[in-house]
């Protein structure tokens, strides 16, 4: 990947077997007792009775909300918000990873959750040398319908392989970021690449297993995305 995409968040969704959340209270201490990073009170979530089991109860962060994991009775979301934006992806993933070790261990050790699908969103920007969505327009698209449009937002849909026997989904959204008004320049770009195994095929995921996903998905956002390593993009 090209120096200038810097990395605003990694964010991993872990997909796991339902299973009850009947304290959140007692559950969120305890986490953070196998989790002194965690040292910010935990916010606990009243839903309704019916809500869906992917919506967070409990969310637990350090004192700097860079660091944020929470917990659903059908997923957990761990996330490494870095700023101000000024690192790699890689340079951040170094400090997340660590969390995803010991979120793994609990959730395994001490819980015995299920895990049978993982996510991985990374969000990137960069600083054009012009206009952010005519460099989409013209880089992506290539119509001159596309010449004068305000806004352009893309997003595609790939079916990859990060590893044998292991198809995923990649999703990719490109769009423009612009200042304040009254100037509203659109040099700012946002990239997200989301890549999650398929609904359609679950897996049972060693602890190798569950950090090997992890930095497949880095290496390809990394190594394997045409554009954020054609120079030519950025002009």
């Amino acid at each position: 990947m090209l120096e200038k995409f810097k990395a605003l968040s990694v964010f991993a969704g872990i997909f796991v077997a339902p299973f009850p959340l009947e304290d959140p209270k007692a559950f969120a201490e305890d986490f953070r007792a196998h989790n002194a990073v965690f040292d910010a009170e935990p916010m606990i979530r009243s839903l309704p009775p019916k809500s869906p089991p992917e919506i967070p109860r409990i969310v637990c962060l350090n004192k700097t909300k860079t660091l944020v994991v929470e917990f659903a009775p059908a997923k957990i979301n761990v996330r490494k918000i870095d700023t101000p934006v000024k690192r790699s992806l890689r340079d951040v993933y170094a400090d997340f990873k660590p969390l995803l070790e010991r979120t793994h261990a609990y959730l395994t050790e001490y819980v015995a959750i299920k895990i049978i699908r993982l996510g991985c969103v990374c969000q990137l920007f960069v600083h054009l040398t012009q206009s952010a969505n005519q460099k989409i327009g013209s880089y992506f698209l290539k119509h001159s319908f596309f010449d004068k449009a305000e806004e352009i937002h893309l997003s595609t849909l790939h079916k990859v392989s990060l590893a044998p026997n292991l198809l995923v989904n990649r999703w990719i959204k490109v769009h423009p970021v612009r200042t304040a008004p009254p100037q509203q320049r659109d040099t700012g770009l946002m990239v997200e690449v989301d890549i999650n195994t398929r609904v359609e095929q679950t897996y049972t995921f060693t602890t190798h297993e569950f950090l090997s996903f992890y930095d497949s998905v880095i290496s390809h956002v990394d190594q394997h995305i045409e554009f954020l390593n054609d120079i030519s993009f950025l002009g």
